[in-house]
C-alpha cells in the first residue's frame, strides 16, 4: 500500500524548514481543491490523503475518470494506520519536506516508513536554486546551442554589480517556484548605482535575510517554455517519463498541453532541435542519478525554455530544477488516461482551485 499525499505548499515548507509550518492561504487552497491529482496515478488499494474524499471524487468525476485508491481524510488515515499497528507503509507526497514528514508522523504514519531528517535535509538542500546551478546547468550549458547562467549572490553590491554588466536580469529567491519569489530588475546602461535605487533592492535585501543569498540571472527573451519530467528510485536509476508543454504568465504556472509524445516532440522541433534535446536528456539523467541515489525524491522535473538572441533561437536548458513531482507529471498522467488527444489542461481560479481539460 502507497499513501500519496499532494502538497503544493512543499516549495514555501522548503524555504521555512521547520516541521512545525502553517501554508499560506493560497496553498491550503490549492491542496484542498486538487487534493484528488495523485488518484491518477494511485492503484488498487493505495490511499490519497485528502481533505473531503466527496470533494475528490466529484472532481474526478468532472474529469470523466475514477479511481480505484481510498480517498481517506486525515481521521480516517490515522484510524487506518491504528488499525495496521505500525505495520511498515510506502508513502509518497508531492514533495518530501519536514512539514509534510511531521503531518505523517500526526496522522500514525510509522516513522520507519518515512524519510529520515538527513534525507528531508538532503532534499532541501538540493532543492536549493544555487545547486542545480553548480550541479546540473554547466553540464548542460556545455550541450550544443545552449545557454543559461545563474549565480547565488550574497550581498547587494553583488546584485548592482551584475546589473551594470547586464541590461536586464531575473532575481529569485532560492528556495521557490511558480512564478511566486521571482523578480524581473530591467537595468540601464550608463547607472552605475540603478540597483541601489531599485525598488527591488529591499525584496533582495530581505530575500538574502531569510535565505542567505538572492539568485541573479540575466533577463531572457522567451519562445516557449517546457521541460523534462523524469522518475528516480534507488537502484534503478533515472528514468525519462516525458516532455512537458506548458504555459506561463508573469513566471506563473497556468496549464499544460496533454498529447503524444511524439506530437510534443514535432512541436518543440519547431524551435530546437530533437538531437539535441535527446543530448539534454541522457545528460540529465547521467548527472541526476549517482547524486539522487539514498535521497527519498521519486520524481523530478527540469523547466527549459527557448529563448531569442541576436544569434538566432537558443535552448537554456535550466531554468528550474523540482525536485518534486510536477503539473508536466499530471499531464503524462492525463494523456495516458485520456482520450481523445491533444487537450489542454488549465488550472482554474475562481471561487475554488478545478482543474479543466479542453
Amino acid at each position: 500500500m502507497t499513501i500519496y499525499i499532494f502538497n503544493p505548499e512543499h516549495d514555501i515548507a522548503l524555504a521555512a524548514g521547520r516541521a512545525r509550518f502553517t501554508a499560506p492561504r493560497a496553498g491550503r487552497l490549492l491542496r484542498r481543491d486538487l487534493g484528488f491529482l495523485p488518484a491518477l496515478w494511485a492503484k488498487r488499494g493505495d490511499v490519497v490523503l485528502v481533505e473531503s474524499p466527496a470533494d475528490a471524487r466529484r472532481q474526478l468525476r468532472a474529469l470523466a475518470l475514477d479511481t480505484d485508491a481510498r480517498l481517506l481524510d486525515k481521521r480516517a488515515l490515522s484510524a487506518l494506520m491504528r488499525a495496521r499497528s505500525g505495520q511498515p507503509v510506502r508513502v509518497s507526497p508531492w514533495g518530501w519536506d519536514a512539514a509534510i514528514r511531521q503531518e505523517l508522523l500526526d496522522c500514525g504514519v510509522p516513522a520507519d516508513s518515512l524519510p529520515s531528517a538527513d534525507q528531508i535535509a538532503r532534499v532541501r538542500a538540493m532543492s536549493h536554486r544555487a545547486w542545480a546551478a553548480q550541479h546540473l546547468m554547466p553540464a548542460l550549458t556545455r550541450q550544443m546551442g545552449a545557454v543559461g547562467q545563474a549565480r547565488l549572490s550574497t550581498c547587494l553590491d553583488e546584485v548592482s554589480a551584475m546589473c551594470r554588466t547586464h541590461r536586464d536580469l531575473m532575481l529569485k529567491a532560492p528556495w521557490s517556484s511558480s512564478g511566486r519569489g521571482v523578480r524581473r530588475m530591467r537595468c540601464h546602461d550608463g547607472h552605475d548605482d540603478l540597483a541601489v535605487a531599485s525598488p527591488l533592492l529591499n525584496w533582495a535585501k530581505h530575500v538574502i535575510e531569510r535565505q542567505g543569498g538572492v539568485m541573479v540571472e540575466p533577463w531572457y527573451d522567451k519562445v516557449v517554455d517546457f521541460g523534462m519530467e523524469f522518475a528516480h528510485r534507488d537502484g534503478v536509476g533515472v528514468m525519462f517519463e516525458g516532455l512537458s508543454v506548458f504555459q506561463t504568465v508573469n513566471g506563473a504556472y497556468v496549464g499544460n498541453v496533454v498529447d503524444t509524445e511524439e506530437a510534443k516532440g514535432d512541436f518543440l522541433a519547431q524551435y530546437v532541435s530533437l538531437s539535441l534535446l535527446a543530448r539534454v536528456r541522457q545528460t540529465v539523467r547521467a548527472v541526476m542519478e549517482p547524486l539522487l541515489d539514498g535521497t527519498c525524491c521519486e520524481r523530478f522535473g527540469v523547466d527549459m525554455m527557448v529563448v531569442r538572441t541576436e544569434s538566432g533561437l537558443r535552448l537554456h536548458p535550466c531554468v528550474e530544477l523540482n525536485l518534486r513531482t510536477t503539473m508536466g507529471h499530471v499531464a503524462l498522467a492525463l494523456a495516458r488516461l485520456r482520450r481523445p488527444l491533444p487537450a489542454v489542461m488549465r488550472v482554474a481560479y475562481e471561487r475554488s482551485c478545478h482543474l479543466e481539460l479542453s
